[in-house]
């Protein structure tokens, strides 16, 4: 194992085993400080007094601990899902005990049963939402379908299917990944792309091995479509991950525009960097600008800030991108809490009218690897199926 993710575990462990101590300290100081408390009112508020105290000393430790973890951003998160479904249900489960087992006499017994229970549930629901986030959603794959249809493509006899797959990002290709690829090529598509963010690995030994295994997975299912498969670069890869597909069919599309072999209506694609994809307006040379406004344009990138600087006179049709993990952990009735880019929350995934083009955004494949927590919560993976059609 890599010693970068041992000294990552490492610093995760001590983490959580500083709280446990902590938190079985301030038990037994809760414990003595029953014997002085004579209503229940009285005991709730204690009780919350000492939860809320630990619950922000854990939060300055993770914020220590992230801060001497590399990629902090993603490490402060990382430590504060340890510390929300790791540290707080340890903490919870401590003080159940300890009401549990005190019982002291000048307060209700049944107050007190009822109290532990309710710790112990809340306990064992954040640890279930856990286990579901870590190990079931993450696998739960899904695949959404959104329709185009234009004047442009009045010529086409039938719907012309695009499968975009974004954000693998996987540091060690497993059947998961396989079961992807086989769900694609089901579809029957037309063309294929992917969107950038293939293999995050936590060094080029690493990344070296898991690039051979994809290109043998691929070679393997015989992966490829009509109009052929094309990839842009992501930003979790080595080199942007330009020898992901070296001896596969994927070809790259960076800044540059092919013409689809449609004979009835007329389909370009352009694939962009990453710097492009990022921001457009800092682009050396706008690909973008030499697009005919009479063929139907098929604009695809790894990040779809690209969008937000196009100019009023574009001509662009259609937009895929990646990059968000339409948010990877959601909440209910707040949505994703980030894009990780200018694209705004309500726009983390699906498809929107942004821009003055059609822009469809994937939840991605895999999840964020590294430091940051590998979970989906209200965010399954998910394949995306574009079809264009006529009007």
């Amino acid at each position: 194992m890599p010693t970068r993710i041992l000294f990552m575990r490492f610093r995760l462990i001590s983490y959580i085993l500083f709280c446990f101590v902590f938190s079985s300290l301030a038990a037994w100081n809760f414990r003595t400080a029953l014997a002085r408390i004579s209503t229940v009112s009285s005991l709730l508020s204690l009780l919350a007094v000492y939860l809320v105290v630990l619950a922000a000393l854990a939060f300055l430790l993770a914020v220590l601990f992230a801060i001497l973890t590399p990629g902090r951003l993603f490490a402060v998160v990382g430590f504060v899902v340890a510390q929300l479904f790791f540290v707080l249900p340890l903490t919870l489960l401590i003080f159940s005990l300890v009401l549990w087992t005190s019982k002291p006499p000048q307060l209700p017994p049944t107050a007190l049963s009822v109290l532990s229970l309710t710790l112990l549930i809340a306990a064992a629901l954040l640890l279930g939402t856990y286990i579901y986030a870590h190990f079931i959603e993450p696998y739960r794959l899904q695949t959404a379908f959104y329709q185009v249809r234009s004047g442009k493509l009045a010529g086409l006899d039938r719907p012309l299917r695009i499968v975009v797959l974004a954000d693998l990002q996987t540091d060690c290709l497993t059947a998961y990944e396989q079961r992807v690829f086989r769900r694609t090529l089901e579809l029957g598509p037309d063309l294929i792309l992917f969107a950038g963010d293939y293999l995050q690995c936590p060094d080029r030994k690493s990344y070296r091995l898991q690039a051979e295994a994809l290109a043998k997975m691929l070679n393997d299912l015989s992966f490829n479509a009509p109009l052929g498969v094309f990839a842009v670069a992501g930003n979790c890869e080595f080199r942007n991950g330009n020898d992901c597909f070296d001896t596969t069919t994927v070809q790259w599309l960076i800044d540059r525009s092919i013409t689809l072999d449609q004979p009835k209506a007329s389909i370009c694609l352009t694939g962009l960097s990453l710097q492009t994809g990022a921001a457009l307006a800092l682009a050396p040379a706008d690909p973008l600008s030499r697009l005919d406004s009479s063929t139907f344009n098929i604009v695809f990138s790894h990040q779809p800030d690209f969008v937000l600087d196009l100019p009023a006179s574009h001509a662009i049709d259609l937009c895929l991108a990646g990059h968000t993990h339409g948010g990877q952990i959601c909440f209910p009735f707040i949505g994703a809490l980030t894009t990780a880019c200018r694209i705004p929350r309500s726009q983390a995934a699906g498809s929107h009218q942004v821009n003055g083009t059609r822009l469809c955004i994937s939840r991605g494949i895999g999840m964020e690897r590294g430091p940051a927590a590998r979970l989906r919560f209200l965010c399954p993976p998910q394949i995306m199926v574009v079809e264009l059609m006529a009007p």
